[in-house]
């Protein structure tokens, strides 16, 4: 099958070639034929069909010299040819032929010219450089990349989506504590057990971003996560967006859906945050930790004869940082400790949690409890389990 121009570029050409012969008719009027020749030639360049108007302009101008195919031509007889070309498409491929131009290497050549420009519109949204930062509990978990156009045209991203396709219990307890004061960090986004989505920009106010060609306008993307539950999530994020200049819907999905989703872990960890005790998953679990573990510190404290080193050494072995064991960081490690430790043994084992508690307590330093206010407030857990 022979070769065809697209209706949509035929029509268009003959459209500028109507527009143009009308406006030429009023400059001859006006001017002489060398000036006519030139409007007349500039305005077939100017064609919005690529090939085709360089192709026209060169051969009228040829002929109206008095070379090449149709030389000698008067400008009468060329505008009568053009006149006749702009009716139909039909008429239009006739004056191509007649004026001894390939239509077929002419067809061939904008196609070429036209999957070109389109490949080079093909907009190609990427995340690069992804990164997860598993911070919690000092900080919210982060996940970071550079977002960006490599590919053509600009392309609106619509929304940055979070999506948690599950989630797990986590009941081992982080017993690390603060060792010099946070800094603050903006939350961008606090996830839940009762929410599978959340659509990033909306919730923090921020506008759709616009990404234009090779990489213009590329931003870091940075979504701190946190979480007062005690769960570790698994999650994509997955960004639709538009083709500005063709209107072509696509959608970004990171990581792709054929790997694996990010994990972001978010444990129970009282020397960071605030527990509710309500909101756990599995408390009887996170209970039997906490019990081992400050059962177990109860029993290094109480045994004077230890060297230091020993008793380090021990309470690292219960994932408790060793400089809690300094009086001035043991008391806030026995207020953000037992208060929950006791509301946890409220519903799971007064007595046995009563004993642990009490054990610690009485072999915690003297300088840790030596303030009234932190012994009415330990001592008011306490009394919460007899």
């Amino acid at each position: 099958m022979a070769p065809e121009l697209a209706a949509p570029e035929l029509r268009s050409a003959r459209g500028h070639l109507r527009a143009l012969l009308a406006r030429l008719l009023a400059e001859t009027r006006a001017s002489g034929r060398e000036i006519a020749v030139d409007t007349l030639c500039t305005g077939l360049e100017a064609i919005p069909v690529p090939v085709l108007n360089t192709l026209l302009s060169k051969t009228v101008r040829r002929m109206l010299s008095g070379e090449g195919p149709g030389a000698g031509a008067s400008l009468d007889d060329v505008i009568d040819m053009l006149d006749r070309m702009q009716t139909s498409d039909d008429e239009f491929e006739r004056g191509l032929r007649d004026l001894r131009l390939d239509f077929g290497e002419i067809a061939d050549d904008i196609n070429a010219m036209r999957a070109t420009l389109d490949a080079q519109a093909q907009s190609e949204l990427g995340l690069m450089r992804p990164k997860v930062e598993l911070r919690w509990p000092a900080l919210d978990n982060r996940i970071s990349a550079l977002l960006a156009n490599t590919g053509g045209g600009s392309v609106v991203v619509e929304e940055i989506l979070l999506e948690v396709e599950s989630w797990e219990p986590i009941t081992i307890v982080d017993y690390s504590v603060p060792a010099a004061p946070l800094a603050t960090l903006q939350l961008l986004v606090e996830l839940t057990t009762k929410r599978t989505g959340y659509p990033l920009l909306e919730l923090n106010g921020a506008e759709q971003r616009i990404f234009n060609e090779r990489g213009g306008g590329a931003e870091r993307v940075v979504v701190d996560a946190s979480s007062a539950e005690n769960v570790r999530y698994m999650i994509r994020l997955r960004l639709p967006f538009a083709n500005l200049a063709t209107g072509a819907a696509g959608e970004l999905v990171h990581p792709p859906p054929a790997s694996s989703p990010i994990e972001l872990p978010f444990c129970c960890a009282p020397g960071w945050h605030e527990v509710n005790v309500e909101a756990l998953h599995e408390p009887e679990r996170i209970y039997a930790d906490m019990r081992d573990t400050l059962g177990g510190l109860a029993t290094i404290l109480a045994d004077r004869g230890d060297d230091d080193d020993v008793r380090r050494a021990a309470v690292e072995r219960l994932r408790v940082p060793p400089f809690v064991l300094d009086p001035f960081f043991f008391t806030g490690f026995l207020l953000r400790f037992v208060v929950p430790f006791a509301q946890l043994a409220r519903r799971v084992d007064r007595t046995g949690g009563l004993r642990v508690a009490g054990a610690l307590l009485a072999a915690a330093p003297d300088e840790a409890v030596a303030d009234d206010g932190v012994r009415d407030t330990l001592h008011a857990a306490l009394a919460t389990l007899e």
